[in-house]
C-alpha cells in the first residue's frame, strides 16, 4: 500500500441481508446506486472486475480483480479509477481496496465500506461523501415504511 489514508463507513439498514449484499453486487442495482455505471463481473475470486459508464459527459472505467466473494457476508475487490488517470498511472500500487462487510442487527443488516490507499484526506472525505451517499441510496431503495 502507497497511501497512507483508509476510510470505514457504516450504516444500519432496516432489510434482510442477502437483499442489502445483492444490492451492491448485482448490475441492475448498480446501475441504479452507482450513477449508472455499468457492472461487469463473474464474482468469482480473481477474476477482473469493471464499472463503465459515462459521468458529465466523461466515458469512465475503473477495473481491478475480485478478492473475495462470500455473499452475503463478504465482498472485497480492488480497483483503479480512470478519473484519477493524470494524477496515478494504472500501476498495481495505485490500486485502491474495497471491502464491503454484512452483519445481521436487530434492524435488519449493519453494512460497512471500507477504502484503502487513498492518496489525500480530501480524497478521502469525498470517498467517504460517495459512500454515505450510496448507503442512504440502498437504505431508501430497501426500506419499507410500517
Amino acid at each position: 500500500m502507497k497511501y497512507p489514508f483508509v476510510l470505514k463507513t457504516s450504516m444500519e439498514i432496516a432489510a434482510p441481508i442477502e437483499k442489502v449484499c445483492a444490492t451492491l453486487t448485482e448490475p441492475e442495482s448498480v446501475k441504479i446506486l452507482f450513477w449508472g455505471s455499468e457492472l461487469v463481473t463473474t464474482w468469482e475470486v480473481g477474476t477482473p472486475i469493471a464499472y463503465r459508464g459515462e459521468w458529465e459527459g466523461v466515458e469512465f472505467e475503473d477495473h481491478g480483480t475480485v478478492l473475495a466473494f462470500d455473499p452475503p457476508h463478504l465482498v472485497k475487490y480492488n480497483y483503479w479509477s480512470s478519473f484519477a488517470k493524470d494524477e496515478l498511472a494504472d500501476l498495481p500500487e495505485n490500486y485502491q481496496t474495497i471491502t464491503y462487510s454484512f452483519e445481521p442487527s436487530e434492524s435488519g443488516t449493519t453494512v460497512t465500506i471500507e477504502q484503502d490507499n487513498i492518496r489525500s484526506a480530501e480524497v478521502k472525505e469525498h470517498s467517504e461523501q460517495n459512500w454515505q451517499h450510496l448507503l442512504g441510496a440502498i437504505k431508501s431503495m430497501l426500506e419499507v415504511p410500517a
